[in-house]
């Protein structure tokens, strides 16, 4: 529907904080989800792809204090 929009509304700021949250959640729903991710996290903490992962799950959530 975002891509719909005039490309003048897309390049406004509000429009690209809003392209820029809709990548957070396709690149998030790429991931097993933030509960996988941290149980993995706990047996494999040198896993540093799967911080990565949890870190664009809770960002596409608007959860930056994690």
């Amino acid at each position: 529907m975002f891509d719909r929009l005039p490309e003048v509304a897309q390049k406004l700021d509000i429009g690209i904080s809003i392209a820029s949250q809709l990548n957070f959640k396709r690149l998030a729903q790429n991931t097993v989800g933030i509960a996988q991710l941290q149980a993995y996290i706990l047996k494999s903490p040198n896993d540093y792809q799967a911080y990565f992962d949890l870190a664009v799950c809770l960002f596409s959530e608007h959860d930056i204090e994690r």
